[in-house]
């Protein structure tokens, strides 16, 4: 099985001590709100709290949250460059994911609709 590796496009803003954000920049628009996601040179994992901002054709700014059980871990900006390779983990929410709740209700709706019409 084949897991596309994502490049990061600059060093990292923040360092997520006590919870706080991190902007990550990308070379494309892959991962989105909710997502998570890992570093391929530090295996810190970390989740998409925003969708994502383009600045540029290619540059793409996530806000996203350490993943870690203690508040006082926090990342090494200097440990991320532009070019560092990143994969899909995972996704914090699917069954509840912002993204597909209209579709979901449409879904609904059309099921209630059709069950409606069948008696």
């Amino acid at each position: 099985m084949y897991i596309k590796r994502v490049e990061l496009a600059a060093t990292p803003e923040g360092d997520g001590c006590n919870g706080t954000s991190i902007f990550f920049a990308f070379k494309e628009n892959y991962y989105q709100k909710y997502d998570i996601w890992k570093a391929d040179n530090t295996f810190e994992q970390f989740q998409v709290i925003s969708r994502p901002v383009r600045k540029a054709d290619d540059y793409w700014v996530l806000e996203c949250r350490l993943i870690t059980t203690d508040l006082n871990d926090k990342i090494d900006p200097n440990d991320y460059h532009a070019g560092d390779t990143t994969r899909f983990q995972s996704n914090a929410m699917p069954e509840l994911h912002e993204e597909g709740r209209l579709l979901s209700l449409i879904q609904l709706f059309t099921l209630l609709s059709s069950a409606v019409h069948t008696v």
